[in-house]
């Protein structure tokens, strides 16, 4: 077989940002930035990174990020932490990003998906709370900034790496995208930067050709993973043939003009501090109980159920993929009408 043919092996993990269903941004109470006003019409000093401005924390995000936890069954931590993340780009006038490293919100948890008539558990590794950053537009001509969802809350939900084919990828997205809405944790709509995807990745080629990681950051639509994904398999299948190394592990981006990836820079190691200015928050088991009880049921639950009731499982993916019907079946189950 030709090098060029080859198939390659590919690991892929996710990186979600979700941003978060309130009204008010995450530590300076601005209201959220929701894509239909002018660039930089919507900009506070603490996005600006002016001296004296310091964090309060909205307690909605918290619950938010409680909720979607509980959802996905996952460990959480009894003290709500966070930490500064260093480092000097145009995107952070501060120097740096309140997120959590050393104390997530929450970890160790699945997102069950349906997947060719079955469930599948997809493993969560880590929720963590975060602000977002300034929007950057690359071109020929240099970095174009809007700070307008600068400081809106989000939700980061890293994967373990597991998937192994881009379909599954676009099939978690879709429902984890459908359960945010169902939960009414976030619209989530790609197309405003509402859910935007990092992609994380190794391919595997022959015996001697297996790269590092690489990051496809900000992936904002469906179409533009699987382009993307696709661009990066035709490049490494090329360097292949032509008997060259993988470059080093690199953050890239998607230019969805010329529909390739740019590599914008070599990947590199963070250095975080504890955010000093919000002091621990308390969670207790009780609350979360609470939390859990008051949890609809769950799409992957219901799918189940109604499965082993005898219902054709393929129609039953309308539950997943439409959660205004799942909601409608609730209601008319609490009538006994259904």
């Amino acid at each position: 077989m030709d090098n060029s043919e080859t198939i390659p092996t590919i690991l892929i993990g996710l990186e979600v940002h979700i941003t978060l269903a309130s009204q008010k941004k995450i530590f300076n109470w601005e209201r959220t930035y929701n894509g239909d006003i002018p660039p930089n019409s919507q900009v506070g000093p603490w996005e600006l990174g002016h001296l004296g401005v310091l964090p309060i924390i909205n307690p909605e995000v918290v619950l938010l990020g409680l909720k979607l936890a509980a959802a996905l069954n996952m460990k959480i931590s009894p003290s709500v932490l966070f930490d500064r993340k260093m480092y000097n780009y145009f995107d952070l006038p501060k120097g740096y990003q309140i997120t959590q490293q050393e104390t997530p919100l929450a970890t160790q948890g699945h997102l069950p998906i349906i997947l060719q008539n079955r469930t599948v558990k997809i493993p969560i590794k880590v929720l963590q709370l975060e602000e977002d950053t300034a929007k950057s537009t690359y071109s020929s001509s240099g970095v174009k900034l809007d700070f307008n969802r600068s400081g809106n809350p989000l939700i980061e939900l890293v994967t373990e790496p597991v998937f192994k084919q881009v379909e599954t990828v676009l099939i978690f997205i879709k429902q984890l995208q459908n359960l945010l809405r169902y939960l009414e944790i976030s619209e989530a709509k790609m197309e405003k930067g509402q859910l935007r995807v990092d992609l994380n990745f190794s391919l595997q080629l022959g015996e001697n050709y297996s790269t590092p990681r690489y990051e496809i950051k900000n992936l904002n639509s469906l179409a533009n993973i699987e382009k993307a994904l696709q661009q990066e398999v035709n490049k490494h299948q090329s360097l292949f043939s032509e008997g060259q190394k993988p470059p080093p592990s690199q953050t890239l981006g998607f230019d969805e003009a010329h529909q390739t990836t740019v590599t914008h820079r070599e990947k590199t190691n963070y250095y975080y501090l504890p955010e000093v200015n919000i002091p621990p928050i308390k969670v207790s088991s009780k609350e979360i109980k609470k939390i859990v009880q008051n949890l609809p049921p769950l799409p992957w639950k219901k799918w189940e159920q109604l499965t082993k009731n005898g219902v054709n499982p393929t129609k039953l993916n309308l539950l997943i993929e439409k959660p205004l019907l799942l909601k409608t079946i609730i209601f008319l189950e609490k009538k006994g009408k259904f």
